[in-house]
């Protein structure tokens, strides 16, 4: 960045665009990232395997709320960490210059701030193959969910029957997988 330290410069550039600190409390740390959504789409996500599960009613129900919490809870661990290690005034210097200069109203996200406090090339394409990886992954899961949806669509005559044809060679929904 042409910055010999690049923490220190991220603030003063944030200030001398016209960025002023609040104060940290714990709305202002709710606001830091809308990450924590994830979680509420992987909870209702599960809905799609309710077929699967005994007495799927209560289970479900109880399933998804603890699912939710726990996420919360790690997401609230993780964003107290990362105020701890990178310190209130640099995540909200480093959103506001991304916003200033990008005009998109997102913050960076902790992995790019890593690359960046730590100055180190190897650190940075693990944060960015990291979150590639992370976005492949979601891709068989929510085509096996759209494929299943389809499948129950016909069995409930709400879609075409051959969508839930089931073939009997490989034992799978061929056309709902088309």
């Amino acid at each position: 960045l042409g910055v010999p330290d690049v923490y220190q410069g991220i603030i003063d550039s944030a200030r001398a665009g016209g960025w002023g600190s609040e104060p940290a409390t714990w709305v202002t740390l709710l606001k830091l990232t809308n990450w924590v959504m994830l979680a509420y789409i992987g909870a209702w996500l599960s809905i799609f395997i309710g077929g699967e599960i005994k007495q799927a009613a209560p289970n479900q129900l109880w399933g998804m709320m603890l699912a939710c919490l726990v996420a919360f809870l790690l997401w609230l661990a993780t964003q107290e960490s990362a105020v701890a290690v990178y310190g209130y005034d640099f995540i909200g210097a480093a959103a506001f210059n991304f916003v200033t200069v990008t005009g998109l109203s997102i913050n960076p996200n902790i992995p790019a701030l890593a690359g960046i406090m730590t100055n180190s090339m190897l650190i940075t394409w693990i944060c960015a193959l990291s979150m590639v990886a992370w976005i492949w992954m979601w891709i068989p899961g929510v085509s096996m969910l759209a494929i299943r949806a389809m499948v129950a669509w016909a069995l409930d005559r709400v879609a075409p029957d051959a969508f839930g044809h089931i073939s009997p060679k490989r034992h799978t929904p061929s056309v709902a997988i088309l």
